[in-house]
Order: C-alpha cells, then sequence, then structure tokens
C-alpha cells in the first residue's frame, strides 16, 4: 500500500555522510508514495492504490528532522489544495494550515518549505486535516454520545452509528458522512451538527461517521477506488457490508412509514492550482431532480444561506448548488443520495460538498469554523422540519 522507491546510488551514498531524515506514511491515515529524500529534500505523491483515477490525499511524517528546513515537492496536478498543506508537530493532534502563500506551483507539482522545530521528535505533512476512527470516538466520549456498531467491514473492523434526539420526533434526519475516506472536512461539520442534536425539537438524528472505515484507516482515497467506491454501491447487489446495511436501514425506515431526510456529506475535488474561486473552493448542495422534493431541499439550501450570511461564518452557496441526474442510462439509482431519493417516505435526499478552502481567503476554514457550520446546520433543518413542508412546494 505505502511506496517507497529506491534511492539512486549517488543518493545512497550522500546519505551515508549526512543524517537521513526518516520519512513515512505507515501509519493509521497514512499515504504517500515517496520518490526521494535526500539533504532535506523530499518528493512525493498522492498513493491512489486501487483507483481508476489519482487521488489527491497524501498525509506523511518526517522523523530526525530537528531544527532541519524541509522542501517538500508534491507531484500532481491538484495535490495540493487553493490554500495550501497542513503541519503537525504532535503526531496529529493539532494542525496548523501553511496557507495559499507557502506554495509554489511548478507544472503539475506544488513546492512549499518548512522548517522543523528544534524539539519536534516528527512532524507530519498532508492534504487536508485527517481525522480517523479514533478523532470521532474522542469527540463522542467528550459529548456522552453512545457509539454502536451496525456492520463489520471487508477488513473485519466494526463500523459505527449513532443515534440521538427526540424518540418521538415524526422525522428522522439520516447523515452519512466519508462515503469517500480522504473527505474529512464534513467530519467537523458532522461533530458541529451533533453536538447540537440535544437542542433540536423536531427530528431524531441517526448518522453514520465513517462510510468507508477501512479506506480512513488505512489512507485510502475512496473516491474512484474500483471497480465502484462506497459512494457508487446502491444499485444492484452491494459489494461492501456497510452500503449494503445503510440499504435495509433505510429500507425499513421506509417501510415503517417513517418521514426522512437524507444528507450525505462530501468534501469536493481539489480545485484548479491557479484559482481559488472555483465551485470546489465553496460549500454546496447536489440535488436530484424529483420535482417536489428537490424544490424542498431547494428550499433548505437557501434559508441556509439566509441564516449564515445573518451570523457570518461560513456560509453555503446556492448558486454553486447543482442537479444530478437521478438514475443511470438503464433506470439503476447509483449513489447512496439518488438511491434514498426514490424512496416513498424520504422527504428530500441530497448530498453536501464542503470544502477545507474558502472563495476568498488565503487560508482554510479551521476545524471550529466548520463544527460551528454544522451546528447552524442542525439548527436550521430543526427549524425546517417544524414547518408543513406540503405548503412550500409549488
Amino acid at each position: 500500500m505505502k511506496k517507497i522507491f529506491a534511492f539512486s546510488a549517488f543518493l545512497s551514498l550522500c546519505a551515508a555522510h549526512l543524517p537521513a531524515a526518516d520519512v513515512s506514511a505507515d501509519f493509521a491515515g497514512g499515504n504517500a508514495v515517496i520518490a526521494a529524500s535526500a539533504d532535506g529534500k523530499i518528493s512525493i505523491a498522492p498513493d491512489s492504490f486501487g483507483c481508476s483515477r489519482d487521488g489527491s490525499y497524501w498525509n506523511f511524517r518526517v522523523r530526525k528532522a530537528s531544527g532541519k528546513l524541509l522542501e517538500i515537492s508534491v507531484s500532481g496536478k491538484n495535490a495540493v489544495d487553493a490554500c495550501g498543506a497542513f503541519v503537525s508537530e504532535d503526531s496529529g493532534k493539532n494542525w496548523t494550515p501553511l496557507g495559499a502563500r507557502s506554495v509554489r506551483r511548478c507544472g503539475d507539482s506544488a513546492k512549499f518549505a518548512y522548517r522543523v522545530s528544534e524539539d519536534a521528535a516528527e512532524v507530519r505533512f498532508a492534504s487536508v486535516i485527517p481525522y480517523l476512527y479514533s478523532d470521532f470516538k474522542r469527540f463522542a466520549q467528550s459529548r456522552g454520545i453512545a457509539i454502536r456498531h451496525f456492520c463489520k467491514t471487508e477488513r473485519g473492523r466494526e463500523n459505527v452509528f449513532v443515534e440521538l434526539g427526540n424518540e418521538n420526533s415524526a422525522v428522522t434526519a439520516v447523515l452519512t458522512c466519508r462515503h469517500h475516506a480522504c473527505e474529512s472536512a464534513a467530519s467537523f461539520v458532522l461533530e458541529g451538527f451533533l453536538s447540537a442534536v440535544k437542542y433540536a425539537k423536531n427530528i431524531r438524528v441517526t448518522a453514520f461517521p465513517l462510510v468507508d472505515l477501512d479506506g480512513v484507516e488505512e489512507g485510502g482515497q475512496g473516491k474512484f477506488r474500483k471497480p465502484r467506491d462506497h459512494n457508487q454501491d446502491y444499485y444492484g447487489t452491494s459489494r461492501y457490508a456497510a452500503t449494503a446495511t445503510l440499504k435495509r436501514i433505510l429500507d425499513k425506515l421506509n417501510a415503517d412509514g417513517k418521514k426522512t431526510v437524507v444528507l450525505d456529506l462530501h468534501s469536493p475535488l481539489f480545485s484548479e492550482m491557479s484559482s481559488i474561486s472555483t465551485r470546489a473552493n465553496g460549500i454546496y448542495f447536489v440535488f436530484g431532480k424529483n420535482g417536489k422534493k428537490r424544490n424542498l431541499a431547494k428550499g433548505f439550501s437557501l434559508k441556509l444561506a439566509e441564516r449564515y450570511n445573518e451570523s457570518g461564518g461560513l456560509a453555503n452557496n446556492p448558486e454553486l448548488d447543482v442537479d444530478f441526474d437521478p438514475f443511470l442510462h438503464d433506470r439503476r439509482p447509483i449513489t447512496f443520495a439518488k438511491w434514498a431519493e426514490r424512496l416513498e417516505n424520504v422527504m428530500w435526499s441530497a448530498a453536501m460538498e464542503i470544502p477545507f478552502a474558502v472563495p476568498s481567503g488565503e487560508m482554510p476554514s479551521t476545524p471550529d469554523q466548520l463544527r460551528n457550520f454544522g451546528k447552524i446546520l442542525l439548527e436550521e433543518l430543526d427549524a425546517h422540519v417544524g414547518i408543513d413542508w406540503e405548503h412550500q412546494v409549488e
């Protein structure tokens, strides 16, 4: 999974005379093809093992580099986001953004430099702030949220979900996250959403925080996995235990006549290196084309944007919202949100794309800003389902 190319004979000879930094992606969530490491210069690329397209997620560590100036080169057209990379000197507990100005674009690669603190035993660099099961477990325990198991993954891990809110509410909100393993910005939004559920009056929340748990823990891209990734696994017989179980859970809610809204949280592909104003740098919804359900979801997007415009902070941009065709050419639903939309008692179903980068800034969104977005997302959704939607649709 983690590939390290052999150094040339020349670099090996130099390494014999210089203290060599220890560069590795061999840890939970780690990902990098390490092409070269010598004299403080490190060249890496995202490891897209098992995928049909090149990915943009990478996460590696460097040891034996205290006090050194490191020059990092990352190959791949969109392997470094518009707002730069992230760095951690405490084994991934806390991350600092390096910002847009730290990056030099060189064709299909990006370069940046970083001087390691004298007392740092290791330093980690990543394309996004990683978010693993241990992070969700820490969050849940801090909020007294009970974690439950819903299936065993293909690698034998126990995948988890949580249920919160008013058990007698008329509407269940089903939230999913990390259908694509590398899309970690969405996880911080989910944290904020779940932390505010105790104040909800109108909804019961069922959340699946790490759908592709194996991919998350093993540092996978997740997106474009062959022959299909988790988010493309909702037609025919599902390949993955998590997606098969999610289908059964939604089918059961539907059969029981439970009114449901479905929101699948994602992060978009990185923007083109030369631009910070593309869709990949704004929060937006992806809707279905069922007219009635789409109108309800679109109305929610507009109300949510109004709420953020009043309060400040991160906001979704309805002008970026897009439709998807809810069926393939052979009439089979494909993604989770598309599949869920067809269920009779699903009031609306949509995906939401949440990047770290922001349209007009040199620095990315912080985890706390994303959590606050999640908190207001919960509050607005709870208010929205408290309205008689049947009278909102033209």
